[in-house]
Parts: C-alpha cells; sequence; structure tokens
C-alpha cells in the first residue's frame, strides 16, 4: 500500500475513534500560525490536507437557529498569537467590552498545541450563563479542530458567525465547504464581501475591523538608532502572511529607487517569523544589498510599540498585492502619518486618492506557493507599479507640509468610515429580527452596518 493512502487511513480512523488529541494536527493552512509537526514525512502531509479539506469539513453540523438572541455574544480566536488574525480577534474582544456587550471570549491555542506569543489583557467577563452567538475568528481550515473541541452540541446550540478576511477573486474550496455550517459571515472590507457573496445566499456584513490606536509607545524610533534629522519610511509584515501577497521586495525596490542618493533616508521593515521562512529573508536581504539605510527588525513588539514606530515616521509604505482589509494601512492613518499604498482590494474601502497615496497596479495570476493559493486556477491580484511609488515617496520627501495636511486628512476619514459600522451596531439589528421574529437576510442589515 502506498505510504500517502496508508498515512490517510490513519487519519481517517484517528479522527472517527474520537481521539481530541489529534484534532490540533488537523487544523492550519497556514504553517506561519501552527505548523505542522517537522518530522511528519511529506506524504502524511499531503493525505492531512486532502483529509481536513475534504472530509473533515463534512464532519460539522451546522447551528438550525433560525435567528439569533444577541444578548450574550462570545469571541472566538487566537488571542494569544502575534499574527493577524490572533489581532483581529483581540479587537473584536475589546470592542464589544468597550461597549459593555461582551459575554466572554475563548482563546483556542491549546487546541492548536501552540504557545502563547503574547498576553492578552482583556479581563474574562463574569459569565454564569452559555452564549446564544459566537463570532469566530479563524480561518476554515481552523474551524473544525475549534469546533469539535468545544463539543458538537454547544456549537449547534448557538448562532454561529465567521469572520473572515480573504484576499483573492477566488474561494478556496475549503472555504466554500465550511459556508455550508455558519449562520452567517462578516467580513472586514467591501471586496472580501463581494468575493463570498459569490458562493453563498447567506448573509454576509461588512464590519470593518475597530482599530484602536490609541496606545502608543514612543521611543521605536531611537531605540532603532533613527536621528531626528533621518526621514523615515516603516513597512510591516509577518514573513508567513505570504511573503509574495506582502510583497516586501517590492518595497525595498520602490524606496531604493526613490532615494539613490539622500543619506538622511531610511527605510524600517518590521518583520516578524523570519526565522521559519530563511529563504525569504536571504532573497529581501540580497535586494537591499549593502545599503545599511534598510533595516530589518525580525522581532515581537507589543502593539503599542508598533504603533509608536508607525507614529514616529515620515511615511508608511505598502505595496502589497492584496488584502482582506489592510490593518497596518489603517493603523499608520489613524496615526496621522503619509500612506502609500496599492490601489487594490480590501484597503480601497478607507484608502483614497485625495488623502492617501495610491500606486496604481495591474492585475496579474496569482503565482505564489502559500498553500491555500497553489489550487486556486485563475485568480488575480494586484501588481503594484514601483516607479509610482517611488515617486510618492519623493513628493512626501519634498513637501512634508503638504503630506501632513493629506495624512491628517486620511485620520479623518478612516475614522468616520471605521466609526459607522461596528459589532455592536451589527449584533443590535440582528437581536432586533430576532424579536421581530424574521430570519437575517442579505438586505435586511446595511452592508456597513
Amino acid at each position: 500500500m502506498p505510504r500517502s493512502k496508508r498515512y490517510a487511513d490513519e487519519i481517517y480512523w484517528m479522527a472517527l475513534s474520537g481521539r481530541a488529541t489529534f484534532y490540533p494536527i488537523l487544523s492550519l493552512e497556514d504553517p506561519t500560525l501552527l505548523d505542522l509537526p517537522s518530522t511528519w514525512p511529506s506524504q502524511m502531509k499531503t493525505a492531512y490536507r486532502f483529509f481536513r479539506a475534504h472530509l473533515l469539513q463534512r464532519m460539522i453540523r451546522g447551528s438550525q437557529i433560525p435567528s439569533p438572541n444577541t444578548q450574550r455574544p462570545e469571541v472566538v480566536g487566537l488571542f494569544s498569537s502575534t499574527s493577524g488574525i490572533g489581532q483581529s480577534a483581540r479587537l473584536c474582544a475589546n470592542a464589544l467590552s468597550e461597549d459593555g456587550v461582551l459575554h466572554r471570549y475563548r482563546d483556542v491555542m491549546k487546541t492548536f498545541r501552540k504557545e502563547p506569543e503574547l498576553q492578552f489583557d482583556l479581563p474574562q467577563p463574569d459569565a454564569p450563563h452559555t452564549p446564544d452567538v459566537s463570532i469566530y475568528h479563524l480561518n476554515p481550515p481552523m474551524l473544525p479542530p475549534a469546533i469539535l473541541s468545544e463539543g458538537m452540541t454547544a456549537f449547534c446550540s448557538k448562532y454561529n458567525i465567521a469572520y473572515w478576511a480573504w484576499e483573492l477573486d477566488i474561494l478556496p474550496q475549503e472555504w466554500q465547504r465550511a459556508l455550508k455550517y455558519m449562520n452567517e459571515i462578516w467580513v472586514p472590507s467591501q471586496f472580501t464581501a463581494n468575493v463570498i457573496r459569490k458562493y453563498t445566499g447567506k448573509p454576509v456584513r461588512v464590519v470593518p475591523h475597530p482599530v484602536d490606536v490609541t496606545e502608543v509607545q514612543l521611543g521605536a524610533r531611537s531605540s532603532l538608532g533613527l536621528d531626528s534629522d533621518h526621514f523615515v519610511v516603516s513597512s510591516i509584515f509577518s514573513f508567513g502572511s505570504s511573503f509574495g501577497r506582502k510583497n516586501p521586495i517590492a518595497v525595498v525596490r520602490s524606496f531604493l529607487s526613490a532615494f539613490p542618493s539622500v543619506p538622511e533616508a531610511r527605510l524600517v521593515i518590521k518583520a516578524t517569523e523570519g526565522e521559519a521562512y530563511r529563504a525569504n529573508v536571504d532573497e529581501l536581504e540580497e535586494v537591499i544589498g549593502h545599503d545599511n539605510r534598510v533595516l530589518i527588525v525580525d522581532e515581537v513588539w507589543p502593539m503599542k510599540k508598533v504603533y509608536g514606530l508607525l507614529a514616529e515616521s515620515d511615511a508608511y509604505l505598502s505595496l502589497h498585492r492584496a488584502e482582506g482589509f489592510g490593518l497596518t494601512i489603517a493603523e499608520a492613518q489613524l496615526l496621522g502619518v503619509p500612506v502609500v499604498t496599492t490601489d487594490w482590494s480590501g484597503t480601497r474601502d478607507f484608502a483614497f486618492e485625495d488623502s492617501s497615496y495610491l500606486v496604481p497596479i495591474q492585475l496579474t495570476e496569482v503565482k505564489d506557493p502559500h498553500p491555500e493559493y497553489r489550487s486556486l486556477a485563475g485568480a488575480k491580484w494586484a501588481e503594484p507599479n514601483v516607479h509610482a511609488a517611488s515617486r510618492h515617496l519623493q513628493t512626501i520627501y519634498e513637501d512634508r507640509n503638504q503630506a501632513k495636511e493629506k495624512a491628517e486628512s486620511a485620520k479623518k476619514r478612516t475614522r468616520d468610515y471605521l466609526d459607522e459600522s461596528t459589532y455592536s451596531r451589527t449584533l443590535a439589528y440582528l437581536s432586533r429580527d430576532a424579536h421581530e421574529g424574521s430570519v437575517p437576510n442579505q438586505n435586511s442589515i446595511p452592508l456597513t452596518a
């Protein structure tokens, strides 16, 4: 019997036997979060991914509750993870807590046998009763282990909402299968909503991330040896969040093209998880060469220190090929920093030509080794114009007062946009529908609720 077939059989019977300790390794598509054991042979990894996508997703039953009573909402996610999806869960729980409606939150890091990467300090509410609605800040490959760990009975007794920030124009089959057992989907951008609505008639709500940059720890600039007269461009990404999608190579090339002979110019690339992606780090360092004006800071920082770096930057640069939302772009704009960003996907909801420095694009076919992208034939993303980005950086450098005025406009517009649609407001609409006896539908709640 071929080894891959034998491994698939082992996975199948282990799952059927209910061995809860096995569910964690049937979990994630993204090795930056929760990798498969390195000792697993490649055949077993292939078998595991096939089982997860084609069989495990079908084992989950959907809740039959037609409409929610949203008096006791819980948030489920990777609260102690440094990943973007972890930040998404933390923002949601904090916002609901500030509005006085959070029932509880549940960190599922242990479900995936992952050690905490940071401390989430929000006090757990005193909640003697079970929640009646759950908001899962987990991508579909993560959902079955989290659901099975709480139990199917508990899952089916609630109204279940998935919060997804998908970034391409085609939805993977595994994500399509997960649509069947969630009651509805919330997304952070109109771009993501338009994609998901092609695959389901269930409600899809646009609820942007409630970005909060009020806690800022200054001093990051000086800690990196940057002087007050340096012109600092910052860019933030994780090596694990698809190196090709985040596109830091274009960031470096744009900076070097903009400032070939400006000694006071500096580019700070704030990264994480480079240790797990050494080949990508080497590729980035090769483009940088011996130019010591470019700094790669591959460290885990508390968010307040990250916000401090943004606040002390003269410009923020993101040349992503696709974003489900674009948290760092929104954070920089809320801090009043001039932003140069790709004019594509989720950022279009809050980055506009009259207040941000938009980089024109050409749509190209996605060619990326990321596990989620390999099977998406015909998917497209943006190729930002590096030369246009360079010209924007030069404009900011040459006229910083005008750039600041533009950034202040972006700050106000971004804040106004985010305040229009909140988790609490969307839950209130759902609760209203429940009390009136109506079933939530695609049009009963405004798109930006």
